[in-house]
């Protein structure tokens, strides 16, 4: 039997003032079908945000409940993101890779440094045997 998988899976096609996207959420869905067919993930495991349900607080608040939802240190975690990337500066005043949740413009992405802290409380509760994939598309153009 294969430990628990436990996975945030997002998927962003349609964002406000921006081109969508044709196979973000397309992708998502194959990722969450995939853990759930081939890993036998239990649904009640993963989280799928799609276009409109991918906001940085909900996106924020899946990856940190792993920590509590997950029972043994030995139980895989894995969070994707298929979706807008951009950059921005942190606080140090240098460039900054961000993921771009759907509301990007108003709260701000999901930095590196704020993805490293979460993955890290996650860690320290889960242990380290988190996978973190990313199908993103870079809007170079875009400072956030």
């Amino acid at each position: 039997m294969l430990p628990a998988t436990h996975a945030v899976i997002v998927g962003i096609d349609r964002y406000p003032d921006y081109q969508p996207l044709s196979t973000a959420v397309k992708d998502a869905r194959k990722m969450h079908d995939y853990l759930k067919n081939k890993f036998q993930a239990n649904e009640e495991n993963l989280k799928l945000l799609t276009d409109d349900q991918a906001k940085k607080a909900d996106i924020i608040d899946a990856i940190s409940s792993i920590a509590k939802r997950a029972d043994a240190r030995n139980e895989s975690i894995i969070f994707f993101f298929s979706g807008y990337s951009g950059r921005t500066k942190s606080e140090d005043d240098e460039q900054e890779g961000i993921l771009c949740p759907v509301d990007v413009l108003d709260e701000g992405g999901l930095s590196d440094s704020l993805l490293l802290q979460l993955f890290d409380q996650v860690a320290k509760s889960c242990g380290n045997n988190i996978v973190r994939g990313f199908n993103a598309i870079i809007a170079l153009f875009v400072d956030f």
